[in-house]
Parts: C-alpha cells; structure tokens; sequence
C-alpha cells in the first residue's frame, strides 16, 4: 500500500463525507427548528438522482442537472439508482453524520460528514470495501463512548 493510493482514498473519502453531509444537512436543520427526526430525505435524495439521470440523459449536459437535486446528482453518476437508493444506506449514514455531529448542529453535521467519508474512505482500502461502513461505524461508537452528546456537546433535556 501505498502514499498515493492512501491519498487517493482519502480524498475520495472526503468527497463521499460532503455527498454525506448534503445528505445530513437537512436531517440536522429539520430537527434543529422543529425538534423533529424526519427521515424522509432518502426518498427525496433518490427522487433528485432519478430526475438528475434522466435529465442528464435528455439533454447531455451534467451541469444543466445540478439545480435540480445537488446531493442526487453528485452520487447518481457512482451508484446505482433504484428505489431505495437513499433508504438504505445514506439515510443510515446521513442519521449517524448528525448523531456524531450534536443533533442539530449545521458545523457538526460537516464535520461528521467528513470525518466518516474519510473514514470509510481510508477504511475501505485499509479492511476491504466489505467492511468500510464498519469502519464508519465504529468511529461512530468510539466517539460517542467518549463524547456521548456528540463533538460539540449538545444539551442535555
């Protein structure tokens, strides 16, 4: 293993933690305003991946499908978009970003974005990309067994 390939893996890590914190973004400002867990943006994330591929595939131009959904249009082009593409796993991961981050804190919900993207990045080259949301995961835990309210403290009601 490698420097580049190490580094390589880091940035495609960072790149997967702000597709990530898109995702969290609107988990973690719905429950700061309303003090609500809304986990319906997976369903709105694979709206705007479908509506970002079938726009890209009408007109040819990638840039033209941005306004439309910037989260789906980032990770359309990597995955593979069917119906419970944002169900499944960014859901799960966007509800961790925000856990990790203090449930709603915007700046905790980057950094946690970007500490788990680098961390499944790297962990991913390191365990296998079988295990790379292990990886996340387990940060995850050992962050919370050190910081239970999360990286910014949140109050406690």
């Amino acid at each position: 293993m490698n420097l580049i390939l190490v580094l390589e893996q880091a940035l495609n890590g960072l790149q997967l933690g702000v597709m990530l914190f898109l995702m969290a973004a609107g988990l973690t400002l719905v429950f700061g305003i309303m003090n609500l867990v809304n986990l319906a943006h997976g369903s709105l994330y694979m709206v705007g991946a479908y509506l970002a591929t079938a726009f890209y595939q009408w007109t040819g131009s990638f840039l033209a499908a941005v306004p439309l959904a910037l989260a789906g249009t980032l990770i359309a082009p990597a995955f593979f978009a069917n119906p419970t593409f944002g169900t499944d796993y960014f859901i799960l991961a966007a509800f961790v970003i925000v856990v990790l981050g203090t449930m709603g804190n915007f700046v905790g919900a980057l950094i946690g974005g970007l500490l788990i993207g680098i961390a499944e990045g790297v962990g991913g080259l390191v365990f296998g990309p079988a295990l790379r949301q292990l990886v996340s995961l387990l940060v995850f835990v050992v962050v919370l067994l050190f910081l239970p309210r999360g990286l910014f403290g949140g109050k406690v009601t």
